[in-house]
């Protein structure tokens, strides 16, 4: 009877150890959490998360404003390549575009005959010629 109530004293004191300590380290846990930022401030985390909000909002409207920055120089070389490639601009330079009577354009000599009559659509204007 005896080594039966040692083992009960035995178990009751290693239950009540390890329920101590279970609460202990609950205890430290629960601290923990007091302690933890979320728990300190709540407000201040809300007011983080607005502050980053507004970092990346002013972060995405500079970007989209560069970005259409550089569309417009890369449209303005294009119009500028276009431009120099236009007719119109080529006949400023002095050139002239020579057609048959059939409209068709005359590119080299070998397309005519004597007594041809062409258009020469100018700068200013067209004239109606005659190969000799």
């Amino acid at each position: 009877m005896e080594e039966i109530e040692w083992k009960l004293q035995t178990l009751n004191r290693r239950l009540s150890l390890s329920l101590k300590r279970k609460v202990d380290n609950m205890k430290l846990e629960l601290n923990k959490i007091m302690k933890s930022k979320v728990m300190a401030s709540p407000l201040d985390m809300f007011r983080d998360a607005r502050l980053r909000q507004d970092y990346l909002i002013k972060q995405l409207e500079n970007n989209i404003k560069l970005e259409i920055k550089n569309k417009r120089l890369e449209l303005v070389k294009k119009s500028s390549t276009l431009d120099g490639l236009s007719p119109l601009k080529t006949l400023a330079r002095g050139y002239s575009i020579v057609e048959s009577r059939d409209k068709k354009i005359i590119k080299s000599c070998k397309d005519l005959k004597k007594n041809d009559l062409i258009n020469i659509t100018l700068n200013e204007g067209n004239v109606e010629a005659k190969v000799l």
